[in-house]
C-alpha cells in the first residue's frame, strides 16, 4: 500500500510542474504576442513622425544636409508614384479630385470621397 501511496505522490508533483510550466509557456506566449504588438505600434509612431519631419522639411525646404540622399529618394519616389497613379487613372478614365487628389469617374460631378465638386 506504501507502494502505491508513493506512486500516487510522484504522480502528482509530475502534475504540478507539468501545470507551473504550461502555465510558463501560456504566459511567454501572451508576454511575446503583447511585445510584437508594441513593436508595431512603435513602428507606426516613428513612421508617423518621420512622414510629419519629412512633410515639414519638404515644405519649408529645410532639408538637413545628411538627410539629402533620403529626401531626393523620397521625391524620386513620389514622382514615380504620381506617374504611376496618373497612368492608372488614364487606363480607368478616371481623373484627380481637385480637392483630395482620389480618383474619381470621369462623369462624376463630386468625389465620393470628400465631396468636392469635380472640375
Amino acid at each position: 500500500m506504501d507502494y502505491i501511496n508513493k506512486i500516487g505522490e510522484e504522480i502528482g508533483k509530475a502534475a504540478k510542474f507539468i501545470s507551473k510550466e504550461t502555465g510558463k509557456l501560456v504566459e511567454s506566449a501572451k508576454l511575446t504576442y503583447t511585445a510584437s504588438d508594441i513593436e508595431s505600434q512603435l513602428e507606426k509612431a516613428y513612421a508617423s513622425v518621420g512622414k510629419k519631419f519629412i512633410d515639414s522639411c519638404l515644405h519649408e525646404n529645410n532639408i538637413p544636409e545628411q538627410l539629402t540622399q533620403e529626401f531626393e529618394l523620397i521625391l524620386e519616389l513620389k514622382k514615380a508614384l504620381g506617374d504611376a497613379k496618373d497612368k492608372i487613372a488614364e487606363i480607368k478614365n478616371t481623373k484627380k479630385c481637385p480637392a483630395c487628389s482620389e480618383p474619381i469617374a470621369e462623369s462624376d460631378a463630386y468625389c465620393k470621397k470628400c465631396g468636392a465638386k469635380s472640375e
